[in-house]
């Protein structure tokens, strides 16, 4: 099969390693498919006769949706798929469809659902399916509105980046949170800054990339996450079936040690006390936080079960699998499956 993927690839930066849509596309090549990208933000801003984001979108958006066209034109995908919603809009996607009558339109909606606004909705509506890492009746509601089918799909690991790394002292902690403890776009969980107060008060938890500590890029990220004895993923939003941050697979990817809070069927991803320990209240986490510190045999025995797990059953070659899956035949083989 030819693809095609349309994202952002952060070629301008260290976060490039991170990015789901690199892992999309090693799991798509070691399938067997020939894979073509197109970093749409990287292409507007150098077409663009003015720098920066703002401007590049405003004054490069129609030269980069020609060049698009004229790219996968001769191309001829047999299947689209579009990530990093944010740079894209309804019309860039109707005009590739022009172009490519005969190939399919899939979507993958890595972020929170609740972020999910109707300007994407309208862009979503050109697709033939729409793949998120949140499932239930928003899931639902969002694809049966726009007029799709949908599946469920989490988040990939990449072993080849997310596995344990020997790091030095300097990237060493006892509890660490790694994130933002709120997004300006959607809304976020009360308790989470609440949550982190005490667990810096009490167990001087490492915050990196919120509470005024300066963000961390590239293989850096994945070390502060192998350096922590704990790391704590608390989502900005909990009630969506499902759905977790991309940083609770780093940090399972790593074989780190996870305390997460549930979220409805947390379960059918990763079970508690043989490959995480899931929390529901505050008081809770501080218990499992204060247990886990001093129980050394315990938290690693968790946590390598955590790792062989996420590594056989997330590794990016799985999850295009289950993709292209979904796309030819309409149906995946997962304890997780969510088709709508």
């Amino acid at each position: 099969m030819r693809i095609a993927l349309l994202s952002d690839f952060k070629n301008d930066t260290l976060r490039n390693v991170q990015i789901i849509t690199r892992k999309l596309y090693k799991g798509l090549l070691r399938n067997g498919h020939d894979v073509m990208t197109l970093s749409y933000r990287n292409l507007m801003m150098q077409v663009s006769p003015l720098p920066g984001k703002t401007l590049s979108r405003k004054f490069g958006k129609k030269k980069t949706d020609q060049l698009c066209q004229a790219i996968l034109s001769d191309y001829q995908p047999d299947l689209v798929v579009v990530l990093s919603f944010r740079h894209f809009d309804a019309e860039t996607i109707m005009l590739l469809r022009e172009k490519l009558p005969k190939a399919i339109f899939a979507g993958w909606y890595e972020d929170s659902l609740d972020g999910l606004d109707e300007s994407v909705k309208a862009m979503c509506r050109q697709f033939d399916w729409l793949f998120a890492t949140g499932g239930g009746e928003l899931f639902k509601g969002i694809v049966n509105d726009c007029g799709i089918r949908g599946a469920f799909m989490p988040n990939p690991c990449d072993p080849d980046i997310e596995r344990r790394h020997n790091v030095p002292e300097c990237y060493q902690s006892d509890l660490l949170f790694i994130g933002k403890l709120s997004h300006k776009y959607r809304g976020t969980d009360a308790s989470r800054a609440d949550l982190a107060k005490i667990l810096v008060d009490r167990f001087g938890m490492k915050i990196i990339g919120s509470a005024g500590h300066d963000k961390v890029l590239g293989m850096d990220y994945y070390r502060h996450i192998c350096g922590a004895k704990i790391n704590l993923s608390v989502n900005a939003t909990n009630d969506i079936r499902m759905y977790h941050s991309d940083r609770l697979i780093n940090c399972m990817g790593c074989g780190a040690f996870v305390i997460a809070k549930e979220v409805p069927d947390a379960n059918l991803l990763f079970k508690d006390n043989e490959h995480i320990r899931y929390f529901s209240e505050n008081d809770e986490c501080i218990e499992l936080v204060d247990y886990y510190l001093t129980h050394d045999a315990e938290r690693q025995k968790i946590a390598d079960k955590g790792l062989e797990y996420t590594h056989r059953m997330f590794n990016c070659e799985r999850i295009a699998k289950d993709i292209i899956d979904v796309i030819t035949t309409g149906d995946y083989d997962e304890p997780w499956k969510e088709i709508v």
